[in-house]
């Protein structure tokens, strides 16, 4: 049973879901944490799915992180929590499961926390609740699945950027919500996490080849069609054979089918290729150049300051949140929308932006533009860590239950 005689002492319960990128966000959250409250502050981790807890094994750079910060357990190890001792819930903002249910019933009256999931933008500042709601009907009639009402009661819910008001409303009210940016890409962590995490030359099995970062998604019924997919892979990897002096590194998407992805690539000189599950902070600071496939990868790139560009097909067909159509008529990616990288095309256009930005990447400089689109998005100018760190500990150093929080006008700040 994990229970502190210390009554002084401060608890946060924390509820992982299935994805690295929750923990992404937070880890520089608790690290400013654990520094300014020390032992005064212990934290428990909670990982809800057999994946994840693979992935947060004991020799994991993830678990070793987690374990350095507090204790970590499986759901299924539970019965070890006095839950007595919970100040406040952390949790992502993933709908609410059957897990997250189990953790709210036993602490009714403790103020839950709700923090992003990870750095994807999922809508602007001028999108309507219309638009939205047709999103969600749209969910809700292919999965049955209602996303808008799953979330039950909370004291705050945060979120990376002014950009999401419209979606954060769909949850919260206004009084509630904080955008707080996204601490991963401060400067203070991005080198924390490059001195940490230094890759051996050998991984990659190159000491002279250039490097081109691939974040990819696999088939998915909402995203992206197989046809579409198969096809962009194909012309990348035909222009990186090409290219001799120019590896590819695959990051894949964290729920895609491995197996399925090396049977692709298993046709092209392994020589060309490797496929990497490094931390997309690491993969883009070791990166000359980055391509991706729908993702936020675009934002950890323009971090690393390096160029990025997008290679993908959009469709009307699939109302995605994130998918805009642009004053042209043409179908864009929310990041394209924000100004904050172009999608290319097709192969030719994809040469031509290997051509270009591999010709000399210790040059680039990212655009001024760019880099403004990027700060207003990820609030990384105004210390976000910092800010989402004050708003986490002002929760838990209440004396109030949620109850009495409920009654306030305003929460915190």
């Amino acid at each position: 049973m994990i229970r502190w005689r210390d009554q002084s002492r401060k608890t946060a319960l924390v509820l992982f879901g299935d994805s690295t990128g929750e923990i992404d966000w937070l880890l520089p959250v608790l690290y400013t944490m654990k520094e300014q409250e020390g032992e005064r502050l212990h934290l428990i981790f909670i990982t809800q799915t057999p994946t994840l807890q693979d992935k947060l094994g004991a020799d994991s750079y993830y678990g070793k992180q987690l374990r350095s910060l507090g204790t970590l357990l499986a759901h299924d190890q539970r019965e070890h929590i006095d839950y007595s001792i919970i100040d406040v819930l952390l949790k992502a903002d993933d709908p609410d499961n059957e897990v997250t249910e189990y953790y709210r019933e036993r602490l009714p009256e403790v103020p839950v926390v709700v923090f992003p999931s990870g750095t994807a933008i999922l809508s602007r500042k001028h999108d309507t609740d219309e638009h939205l709601k047709d999103y969600f009907d749209f969910i809700y009639q292919k999965t049955g699945r209602e996303i808008k009402n799953s979330q039950e009661a909370h004291a705050l819910w945060l979120t990376t950027s002014p950009e999401l008001e419209p979606m954060a409303r769909q949850f919260s009210t206004p009084e509630r919500i904080r955008h707080i940016g996204c601490p991963r890409y401060e400067a203070w962590w991005m080198e924390r996490v490059k001195q940490e995490r230094e890759t051996p030359e050998h991984e990659h099995n190159t000491s002279q080849m250039k490097q081109v970062l691939f974040v990819i998604r696999g088939p998915h019924w909402l995203y992206q069609s197989a046809e579409d997919y198969e096809s962009l892979m194909c012309d990348f990897m035909a222009e990186i054979s090409e290219r001799t002096d120019t590896l590819a590194v695959i990051k894949p998407h964290p729920r895609q089918d491995r197996n399925e992805l090396v049977k692709l690539l298993s046709s092209y000189d392994s020589t060309k290729w490797v496929i990497s599950d490094l931390s997309l902070t690491e993969l883009t600071q070791n990166a000359d150049v980055v391509v991706c496939m729908f993702s936020s990868g675009v934002l950890d790139a323009i971090a690393a300051n390096k160029p990025v560009a997008e290679f993908f097909r959009y469709h009307d067909r699939m109302p995605v949140m994130e998918y805009r159509r642009d004053n042209a008529g043409r179908m864009i990616s929310i990041y394209e929308d924000l100004g904050l990288v172009r999608n290319l095309a097709n192969r030719r256009e994809l040469s031509e932006y290997f051509s270009h930005s591999l010709s000399n990447p210790a040059s680039f400089q990212t655009d001024s533009k760019i880099l403004e689109a990027f700060e207003a998005v990820t609030l990384r100018d105004q210390s976000p860590s910092q800010r989402a760190c004050d708003a986490i500990l002002n929760l838990i150093r209440r004396k109030g239950t949620v109850s009495e929080l409920n009654r306030q006008e305003t929460v915190l700040c």
